[in-house]
């Protein structure tokens, strides 16, 4: 099935079990989804992983152990659990740097390592998504429909 386009009234209509979009940042969509998501999106963004403590290190150094590696991408696709909130399974939103065609790789990623569910993908602020067919070749067999930015 090749790419259907969506138009706004039917954003948050149901027909796809996973939705792609940008961070809130760039996207007027995500902020809504993220309202109807109870900000869990927003509040991911503003947590810190935690830090260990410099004494406890010392003490693991003394002890000939490796202390903990906490590992924390901020770029990594966010994704949430939405079936309760949504009309959607899942929802991913990741992160947009300006570059469409390597946002558009990261969320095919995503899309494949889900096992390539059908998808509704919220395009960023500014892009029209004629790009998008050309970053995702096997988009004729997939089962996704496109909403424009606002």
């Amino acid at each position: 099935m090749a790419i259907q386009k969506l138009a706004d009234s039917m954003a948050f209509a149901s027909g796809a079990s996973l939705w792609l979009m940008p961070s809130a940042k760039d996207s007027v969509w995500a902020r809504r989804v993220d309202w109807y998501l109870n900000f869990m999106a927003g509040r991911a963004a503003q947590h810190h992983p935690p830090v260990v403590d410099p004494e406890f290190v010392k003490l693991l150094d003394e002890e000939e152990l490796k202390p903990p590696s906490i590992i924390h991408d901020r770029k990594s696709p966010l994704l949430i659990a939405s079936g309760h909130r949504l009309p959607a399974e899942q929802a991913v939103q990741i992160e947009y740097n300006g570059d469409f065609s390597q946002w558009v790789a990261s969320a095919r990623k995503v899309w494949i390592d889900l096992g390539k569910p059908s998808a509704r993908i919220f395009l960023p602020q500014g892009v029209d998504g004629s790009a998008l067919a050309a970053g995702w070749p096997d988009h004729e067999t997939a089962t996704m429909t496109v909403v424009a930015s606002q």
